[in-house]
């Protein structure tokens, strides 16, 4: 029963990684072999790659967190109200995944198939060493949250290989992602705060709500946020230009 109930949480957590994310971020890293012949103009691309990234998978994991009881009853069923905990954590585990399957990309185009290999094997090995050790006893929530720890210890064990092999800059990445997650913590909490007084008993049209607060706190968050960082940092400028400022006219025309 546990483990039937964890597969199904993850499932139900991770569905979005499959059927949003992956098409969306998937087309940002095809022609990213076209600069290795210009180290920094491919060090630049990454970097603008993953605050498209972080733009992406950040609200969605904390927007599934947020709403995992009004997902469970919606799409499982009040009988599954166990997986509700389950899901609110396991909702993260498509960050590190995200980031590792870009950074895996990276390792690829680089040629460092090999190296992969041999990375992929180590981080084997430290998974199952720390599952054998540390998940004696857990309970399925615990497990879920070592699940997790384990993936953002290969995302950061994956950052440093990446430093220490092609020089790849994590301070700034980091820099550039830290304005996003804030956002995404602050549309968790209002998520939070405001569906505690919502009065609706059907788990569905509450759901709706709380996916239409996320998105206007989390879209009027980083507009603001896109205003005030685009004149310092060149890769928010770059997603002002390419996506949002076309966006604006388009509608601005529309309405004129």
């Amino acid at each position: 029963m546990p483990l039937g109930l964890y597969s199904v949480s993850k499932e139900v957590a991770t569905t979005p990684s499959g059927q949003i994310i992956t098409p969306i971020i998937k087309p940002l890293y095809v022609n990213l072999a076209n600069y290795l012949d210009s180290p920094k103009t491919f060090k630049d691309k990454i970097n603008k790659i993953l605050l498209s990234i972080s733009i992406i998978v950040l609200p969605i994991a904390f927007g599934i967190s947020a709403t995992s009881e009004n997902i469970t009853h919606s799409m499982l069923g009040s009988k599954w109200a166990e997986a509700i905990p389950l899901i609110e954590i396991l909702a993260f585990v498509i960050i590190p995944g995200t980031f590792n399957s870009f950074l895996n990309e990276v390792c690829t185009v680089l040629g460092k198939v090999k190296a992969l290999f041999y990375f992929d094997v180590f981080l084997g090995v430290i998974t199952i060493a720390a599952f054998v050790s540390l998940a004696k006893g857990l309970s399925i929530e615990e497990f879920a949250q070592l699940r997790i720890a384990i993936g953002l210890f290969s995302l950061v064990a994956m950052f440093f290989y990446l430093y220490f092999s092609y020089k790849l800059q994590f301070i700034r990445p980091l820099m550039l992602i830290l304005p996003v997650f804030c956002s995404a913590i602050l549309m968790y909490l209002c998520v939070l705060n405001i569906s505690q007084h919502i009065t609706i008993n059907n788990a569905v049209l509450h759901l709706i709500v709380e996916i239409s607060i996320g998105i206007l706190s989390y879209g009027l968050t980083m507009l603001l946020l896109m205003l005030l960082l685009k004149r310092k940092l060149k890769e928010y400028d770059f997603l002002w230009k390419t996506f949002l400022e076309p966006l604006i006219n388009k509608i601005s025309r529309k309405f004129q």
